[in-house]
């Protein structure tokens, strides 16, 4: 049966690295070695600086790169500091101790030679050519990141991605890693009803405190408010920040009929489930976009009588109530 995973697990991706090294070394004559080294050289920038193709290729190396702590100053339009992991250092120092490595051109290559070269080595390992082409290498390294528990903020930061591409990234990644993210951001709250992950699209600035719109995967849109001292902590002004957020179950007010409030955000959804009491009750709703909602209920002007499996809804709640987390 084909494999239909779009990343590499970790097995697979430690046995390209290994292959990798042995190809390297798989060669008689010093100019072929030189060869080899830059192509593994290019691989290795790919694999544990999760960097673009685009950005490696003629990047003067030796400019960027500290070989004693590993510290990448990444040029381009996505400049960015990243630090390799120090394990891996002794392959840098080996390949940029080679005379050739001095020349500034020593990364310039042809794209479409060295994507043949990722897809040969794959080989090897009899990993097919759609998860070992550059990109697929360089999410997983970013996958690697998140499961040793690196902030989500800190990944993004880390790919040198906007929003709207991090969003592709954890598309692209697969439902399992949203799952994940979504899984963490469950246990910090010690909830499992109404986490959500989206981008900080705008800031809007008051005296005291700062309205982030948060705009979910799924095109929902949705208004969070915290102190400037907390926005600062976030740093979501630069990055459009991909974040996770909670809606508590007890924020949301459910009304049957769209009316203006003067709480921030308001969402139309179809309840799916109705659990009551006399004194209170419990409500699941679904949004349009497929998004679940858990809605803790109390008997005012609404009877419970008025609500059903497949009735529409508007659930309305407080921006300050939303919790955000980076």
């Amino acid at each position: 049966m084909a494999n239909t995973r779009q990343t590499l697990d970790p097995e697979e991706l430690a046995n390209l690295t290994l292959a990798w090294e042995a190809w390297e070394q798989a060669v008689s004559t010093p100019a072929r070695r030189v060869v080899r080294a830059r192509l593994h050289l290019v691989f290795l920038l790919v694999r544990f600086g999760a960097l673009r193709l685009k950005e490696v290729l003629g990047m003067p190396v030796r400019n960027c790169l500290d070989l004693q702590s590993g510290l990448l100053s990444v040029p381009g339009d996505n400049a960015r500091d990243i630090m390799l992991p120090l394990g891996c250092m002794h392959h840098f120092r080996r390949i940029l101790s080679l005379p050739e490595a001095e020349a500034a051109d020593f990364l310039s290559l042809d794209e479409g030679f060295v994507r043949k070269k990722f897809y040969l080595v794959a080989e090897t390992c009899d990993i097919e050519p759609a998860r070992a082409a550059p990109r697929a290498i360089r999410y997983a390294r970013a996958i690697e990141l998140i499961f040793l528990h690196v902030p989500l903020s800190m990944v993004q930061k880390y790919l040198g991605q906007p929003g709207p591409a991090m969003g592709f990234f954890l598309n692209f990644a697969g439902g399992d890693l949203r799952s994940y993210i979504v899984s963490r951001a469950r246990e910090r709250n010690g909830s499992r009803d109404n986490i959500f992950v989206g981008i900080a699209t705008r800031a809007k600035m008051g005296l005291r405190r700062a309205e982030i719109e948060i705009t979910t995967f799924e095109n929902t849109t949705v208004y969070a408010q915290v102190s400037l001292d907390r926005l600062q902590d976030l740093d979501l002004g630069e990055h459009r920040q991909v974040v996770t957020f909670h809606i508590p179950p007890q924020a949301l007010v459910l009304s049957l009929e769209p009316c203006p409030t003067s709480l921030g955000n308001c969402l139309e959804a179809t309840l799916t489930s109705l659990h009551a009491d006399a004194v209170e009750g419990f409500a699941s709703a679904r949004l349009d976009d497929g998004s679940a909602l858990g809605v803790a209920l109390e008997w005012g002007a609404i009877p419970p009588s008025q609500l059903y499996e497949g009735r529409r809804v508007w659930l309305h709640f407080a921006a300050a109530s939303v919790e955000l987390q980076p």
